[in-house]
């Protein structure tokens, strides 16, 4: 008996030896764990920045200093309508174990994004083999675009595991008729209207019902996914707190859900964006934009598309003919179809088809041409070679980041004007204030004590009433200041767009 336990102790130990071993040979796996380490090691060696992350981050802060998680509240205690409160409760989370700093604001992105790679891995293991999912969880692992986002505080990391659970939740109910993965579906769902809003609903349901009506398995879904059930619980995920924000501070509903999801995307220049910038581009931009951003998966796939056409048959044609090929393909073009109108768009609208992307490519290394297996091991050669020489983007940012950030940083930040500030401030007591702007990464790092002036004639009666206090003016605002006025001011020093100075009281006449 002892012989026989024996020998079974050590086939476990010779198996698990041996798969710890095929695990760390794996040069997949160390692509995506140099990329993911160097990104969390470098989560904290650039300043929060102007203006999505410092507005992002303030309001969180705002949020555990009222201790209100309903109500969002911008500068001045004005209610935020921009955004669904998600991210801020990830952040707030974050800020409570870790504390406020630059690491604990952007950890919840990092592990967003891990969770949407695990399920990346997953599906595509399930499809084409251990191999494929390796190669398209480091192709998304080292993306230019997935790889900047997954350490920022932006609401795309969460649109992205919104979108991606969704769609692998549902082609599982397809293909397992798992009952779970039908509310895991709706679970997406969710997570999307939590975070992006009613956009998110969009995204998904355009390619699954297109995909619905070009293979003619409405029935099947019927069936399978639980309709009912699963809007219950997706209702129940997020509807209470959008009646509970519309009771708290009434008119959010129309502004969020007409603003911001239909007059924001049909409006070049929209003038009613009150928490963020509209961005004028042209219609179409939204395919060079996800050339740009896909690059070099984009690349691939389109070499594989004039491949198609030239020879008719080829090593790319079975993507067409599958089921699950043909999703993926819809998970990105209806997605580029729904921005092509669009004129208020960037680069970062094309975040949610990374993953079916990288799926694709990961197809096309799996795929064997039957008749002419030397393109087919080209082909299979050629994405293995790029996947592991994408490392070189991660050893890439980490350059930028020492060497580079530094000279720049400090030029959509006002971290280092407000710490000089309160190196100077040594009563605790002098007040920091802004002329004609305050940027959100003032009120941020200031911890909500930066305060703002609309006109320079104030400066004069500030700097004589108050002992001690301290001003920042952008350098073009300084360049038109009167004279009598500069006579108030002692310069400290400048720190990117604005200059920080001292009240002079003795040399300042009215």
């Amino acid at each position: 008996m002892r012989t026989k336990d024996s020998e079974a102790s050590l086939n476990i130990q010779r198996g698990l030896s041996e798969s710890l071993n095929s695990l760390l040979s794996n040069p997949y796996l160390w692509v995506i764990l140099i990329s993911f380490s160097i990104r969390i090691v470098t989560l904290d060696y650039y300043p929060i920045g102007d203006t999505t992350e410092a507005r992002y981050s303030e309001i969180t802060r705002m949020m555990l200093e009222s201790g209100d998680w309903i109500s969002l509240k911008y500068i001045n205690g004005e209610p935020f309508w921009g955004k669904p409160p998600l991210l801020f409760w990830l952040q707030a989370t974050s800020f409570k174990v870790f504390g406020i700093s630059e690491f604990s604001a952007r950890l919840p992105s990092i592990f967003i994004s891990l969770f949407v790679v695990g399920l990346v891995f997953y599906i595509a293991k399930i499809q084409f083999g251990r191999t494929q999912a390796w190669i398209a969880s480091a192709l998304l692992s080292t993306n230019v675009l997935f790889y900047i986002l997954s350490g920022s505080v932006l609401m795309e990391p969460l649109l992205l595991l919104s979108t991606t659970l969704s769609m692998v939740a549902f082609w599982q109910v397809i293909r397992d008729r798992e009952r779970y993965w039908g509310y895991l579906f709706f679970v997406g769902l969710a997570i999307g209207l939590m975070s992006k809003g009613p956009l998110a609903g969009v995204l998904i349901t355009m390619p699954v019902i297109t995909w619905l009506i070009t293979s003619d398995n409405w029935r099947n879904v019927m069936q399978r996914i639980p309709l009912f059930t699963g809007t219950i619980l997706m209702l129940a995920l997020t509807l209470p707190w959008y009646l509970l924000a519309e009771h708290a501070t009434p008119g959010f509903l129309n502004y969020y859900i007409i603003g911001e999801h239909w007059e924001r995307f049909t409006t070049a220049d929209w003038q009613g964006n009150q928490f963020g910038t509209t961005h004028s581009s042209y219609i179409g931009a939204i395919w060079v934009e996800w050339l740009l951003a896909a690059f070099p998966m984009s690349l691939i796939l389109i070499i594989a598309l004039f491949t198609l056409i030239k020879r008719k048959k080829s090593a790319a044609l079975p993507i067409l003919r599958e089921d699950f090929s043909r999703y993926l393909i819809l998970w990105i073009i209806t997605l580029l179809l729904f921005f092509t109108f669009t004129k208020n768009t960037t680069i970062i609208y094309v975040f949610t088809s990374l993953p079916a992307t990288a799926l694709l490519v990961a197809k096309l290394w799996q795929i064997k041409s039957e008749k002419n297996n030397k393109d087919s091991n080209k082909t299979r050669k050629s994405i293995a070679r790029i996947t592991i020489i994408s490392v070189l983007f991660p050893f890439f940012f980490l350059a930028v980041v020492f060497f580079y950030m530094p000279y720049v940083a400090d030029r959509n930040t006002e971290k280092f004007l407000v710490e000089n500030y309160q190196k100077l401030n040594s009563s605790g007591k002098a007040r920091l204030i802004y002329l004609f702007e305050r940027p959100a990464s003032a009120q941020y790092y200031s911890r909500g004590k930066a305060e703002v002036i609309s006109s320079t004639n104030k400066i004069i009666a500030i700097v004589k009433q108050e002992p001690d206090v301290f001003l920042a003016i952008s350098v073009g605002a300084f360049k038109n200041t009167p004279e009598n006025i500069k006579q108030c001011l002692l310069k400290i020093g400048r720190f990117g767009r604005y200059i920080l100075f001292q009240g002079n009281k003795q040399n300042c006449n009215s």
